[in-house]
C-alpha cells in the first residue's frame, strides 16, 4: 500500500499551522478540564493561556 497523501508536494503557512495547533490544544485542554484533567500549554517554555 502506498501513502494516500504526500505532504511534501504542499506548501504550508507555518504561522497559520502554529495558530491551528495552539487553538486545538486550547480546546483539548478545555475538554480535559471537564474530566478533571489539568495541564499547561507552552511554546518555547512560554505559557499559553
Amino acid at each position: 500500500m502506498s501513502k494516500t497523501a504526500n505532504l511534501e508536494i504542499y506548501e504550508f503557512d507555518d504561522e497559520l499551522v502554529k495558530k491551528l495547533f495552539i487553538e486545538l490544544a486550547k480546546r483539548f485542554r478545555a475538554t480535559a478540564h471537564r474530566f478533571g484533567i489539568e495541564f499547561e500549554i507552552s511554546i518555547d517554555r512560554e505559557p499559553i493561556e
